[in-house]
């Protein structure tokens, strides 16, 4: 299945500590449920459907929420590559975070109207 919001080279840059047994494909598993996150988020702004043709370069919000998605699913899966659990913590917390806030703006339907119709 292709990925349109974000790249497994991107997750990869969010994570410093990566199992190198992690593939690509197994990101990409992730940031297909990161992308349904995202998709599902922006329908219940309002806009059941919002149709627009994906462009990085204008649409960072919605990149930005799948990429954070997916790098919190692969942490969660690969915690065993961090030296310490407050490391964890804390990357995980930021991770979350940063997410949520992305969430938040991406379930506005003024958002969504924004993002569709640039």
């Amino acid at each position: 299945m292709t990925t349109t919001y974000t790249t497994a080279a991107l997750v990869r840059e969010q994570i410093h500590h990566i199992s190198s047994d992690l593939s690509d494909s197994d990101i990409e598993a992730m940031i297909n449920m990161a992308e349904s996150l995202v998709d599902s988020v922006m329908r219940t702004s309002g806009i059941n459907s919002p149709s627009f043709e994906f462009s990085s370069s204008k649409h960072g919000l919605i990149r930005m929420a799948t990429t954070l998605a997916a790098a919190f699913q692969v942490m969660s899966s690969d915690v065993e590559e961090y030296t310490s659990s407050s490391m964890v913590i804390a990357q995980a917390n930021l991770i979350y975070t940063l997410l949520q806030v992305c969430l938040d703006k991406l379930s506005d339907s003024r958002t969504v109207s924004y993002l569709t119709n640039l």
